[in-house]
Formats: structure tokens, C-alpha cells, sequence
């Protein structure tokens, strides 16, 4: 068994273990951005399990087009809406301090691309890549402004919600460092990165349905 096919087992294996743990978050009368945060677990999943049978089946998964990169936008994009949905939830207006605080942070993380434009990646790999760092970036921007407004938010979400925001940092800075592992081929590093992920999803799924337990919006 190769390193690769480990590291992407023990990925789509935690996000199993998510979707089985968050069945509830997608009620009905849940609100928007609770769905939404489960549906960006289950299109996370099945990205990772299709990327795992290309793996067994000997075909590659970067510098070529396959679906696996969707599952990573379709997720990323689930993500970016709950967030969004998130914001109109609690209703507050940002500080220009706030705006331009997580906009810078979510521009230096972004700036990672840079490097990978450096290892072995070809042009249609450049593009994808772009664009996964991009919603990664995006996301980024909305979980640290979640965080800067903890103390402005009367409704108490976004304090239920702290840790899952930081996690959720850690979660699209680990996709691009496994974006620049895969471009220097730095194999040994894509199964840490893995273990982090996997780690990370699952504290995500955990802290998140807690944070909406505790503010009684969950059905």
C-alpha cells in the first residue's frame, strides 16, 4: 500500500466518521448554515473517495484534470455559503480594522500559490490550483472575521463557534500546503498533512455541532 493511497484513507476515513457524527445537522428546520456546513462534509467525502479510487487504479491525481478537484470547490464552496450565511445570522457590521485585518491574513496565506508556481505543476494544475487557493483564501477571510467579532456578537454564535473557526483556518491552510507537497512531490509530507486533516475535520464536525447545541439550534 503507498504512502498516497494511506494518506487519502485516513482523510476520507475521518470524513466518514463526520457524516455519520453530524447526520442531525441536516434537519430541515435547521438553519441554513447548518446544512450547509454538513454538506461541505459530505461533498468533501466524496471527492477524497473518488480521488482514492484513481489511486487504486494506478491513475494520477495532480498535474491532470479529474473530479477530485471539484469535490474540493463544491466543498470549499458549501463552506464559503455557511459562512456567508453565518454572517447574516448575527448581523454585524464590520470595523474597517476587522475588514482589512482578515482580508490581509487571508491575502498572506494566499500568497502560498507563489511558491507553488515554482515546483512541478503544469499549466492546467496552475489554474486549478489557483482557483482552490482561492476559496481556501475566501474562507480563510470570513472564519477570522467570525473571530474578530466574537465581542460584538450579542447572540453568542460566534463565541459557541470560536474553536470551529480556528480549526476551520487550520483546515484551508492545509489544503494548500498539500497543494505545495503535491508540487514538490514531497510525499512524506502529504501523509502528515493528512493526519492533521483528518484530525482537523474531525474536531471541525465535533466543535461545530456543539457551538449549535449550545445555542439551541439544532432540531
Amino acid at each position: 500500500m503507498n504512502i498516497l493511497l494511506i494518506s487519502y484513507l485516513i482523510v476520507s476515513f475521518a470524513c466518514l466518521i463526520c457524516v455519520f457524527i453530524g447526520y442531525r445537522l441536516l434537519h430541515p428546520h435547521n438553519k441554513l448554515f447548518i446544512t450547509l456546513c454538513y454538506l461541505f462534509f459530505i461533498v468533501f467525502f466524496f471527492g477524497r473517495v473518488y480521488e482514492v479510487s484513481r489511486i487504486v487504479l494506478g491513475l494520477n491525481i495532480y498535474n491532470t484534470f479529474e473530479l477530485g478537484f471539484l469535490g474540493i470547490v463544491g466543498a470549499f464552496s458549501f463552506l464559503l455559503s455557511s459562512n456567508f450565511s453565518i454572517r447574516g445570522e448575527t448581523k454585524i457590521k464590520a470595523s474597517k480594522k476587522v475588514f482589512i485585518t482578515s482580508l490581509l491574513f487571508s491575502i498572506i496565506i494566499g500568497l502560498m500559490y507563489i511558491l507553488i508556481l515554482y515546483g512541478k505543476v503544469n499549466l492546467q494544475e496552475k489554474i486549478t490550483d489557483f482557483i482552490m487557493i482561492l476559496y481556501a483564501s475566501s474562507n480563510i477571510y470570513y472564519f477570522m472575521r467570525h473571530l474578530l467579532l466574537i465581542k460584538d456578537d450579542k447572540t453568542g454564535l460566534l463565541k459557541s463557534l470560536k474553536i470551529y473557526n480556528i480549526l476551520g483556518i487550520g483546515f484551508s491552510i492545509l489544503i494548500d500546503l498539500l497543494l505545495l507537497s503535491f508540487a514538490y512531490n514531497l510525499y512524506d509530507n502529504i501523509l502528515v498533512i493528512s493526519i492533521f486533516m483528518g484530525a482537523d475535520l474531525l474536531m471541525m464536525m465535533l466543535t461545530f455541532k456543539k457551538g449549535v447545541e449550545e445555542c439551541k439550534l439544532m432540531n
